[in-house]
């Protein structure tokens, strides 16, 4: 009986692909927030850009782009996500932008805009924090939002870079 060649070079699949969850651009995000943590102390804070492509079944299905920059005292964490191929049949175009104050005490959010990027308010987040007389306002998926304002609170974008100047 005659043997057959194995190829034994590429990994073999395993399991079926799955969807990506609904928040996995913020866990990838968060992930490498604590990847770059290892080499970014609060004084060691570097801007970057940085781009993740979902694949699901073997095709690209969107991709995202995570970017930090510095303006003078302040520094903005965004990210956007686009639909590729298939992806494409899908409205959602989620994007975040925080801006935000590194101390050497802690880092301070600013603002925090996000919207899922169906020209929907359901899911649209606007809020300013004012350290000074320590409040927070804006609109939350169409609820305005006046609270207190309390040391160490972070918005979704902001505590992935805390994690980097940990």
């Amino acid at each position: 009986m005659p043997q057959r060649a194995v190829d034994e070079s590429r990994p073999k699949p395993r399991g079926r692909a799955r969807r990506a969850p609904r928040g996995a651009p913020a866990l990838a995000a968060a992930l490498s927030a604590l990847l770059m943590s290892a080499t970014a102390g609060a004084d060691e804070l570097q801007p970057f850009e940085a781009s993740y492509t979902w694949v699901w079944r073997g095709m690209t299905v969107a991709e995202s782009r995570l970017k930090l920059e510095r303006t003078g005292d302040t520094w903005t964490y965004s990210s956007r996500s686009e639909p590729r191929g298939l992806g494409r049949l899908l409205s959602e175009r989620p994007k975040t932008v925080s801006v935000l104050k590194v101390t050497a005490a802690n880092v301070e959010p600013l603002s925090y805009k996000g919207d899922d990027g169906t020209g929907s308010t359901r899911r649209k987040v606007d809020v300013e924090y004012d350290w000074e007389k320590r409040r927070v306002t804006g609109v939350y998926e169409d609820a305005p939002v006046d609270l207190p304002l309390t040391p160490g609170v972070q918005d979704e974008a902001s505590v992935q870079v805390a994690l980097m100047v940990e």
